[in-house]
C-alpha cells in the first residue's frame, strides 16, 4: 500500500450507502475516487465562494474614490451646481 494513502471509516445510513453505490456505478468511479472528487470540489468552493452579483450603484460605491465622486455629483445636483443642459440623441429605433 502506498504511504500517502490513509484508511478511514465512514458511518453512513443504509440509505446513504445505497445512494453512494448507485452514484459510483453511474459515474464509473470507486467510492474512494468519488469522495475524493466531491471533497476537492467542495474545498475549492469554500476557498473561492462565488461572487454575488452587485447592482451598478453598489459596484460604483464599493470604491472610496467612486463613492466620493458620486456623492459630490449628487450634492451638486441637489443645489443645481456644475449642471449642464445637453440635448439628448434620438433613440435608434
Amino acid at each position: 500500500m502506498d504511504g500517502n494513502i490513509k484508511r478511514t471509516t465512514l458511518r453512513l445510513t443504509e440509505e446513504a450507502h445505497k445512494r453512494l453505490r448507485v452514484v459510483c456505478a453511474l459515474t464509473g468511479e470507486t467510492q474512494s475516487d468519488f469522495i475524493d472528487r466531491i471533497t476537492r470540489q467542495e474545498f475549492e468552493r469554500l476557498q473561492h465562494p462565488p461572487r454575488e452579483e452587485m447592482d451598478a450603484t453598489s459596484y460604483l460605491l464599493s470604491s472610496p474614490a467612486n463613492a466620493t465622486r458620486l456623492m459630490e455629483a449628487i450634492n451638486d445636483h441637489r443645489v443645481d451646481r456644475n449642471m449642464r443642459i445637453r440635448e439628448l440623441l434620438p433613440d435608434a429605433d
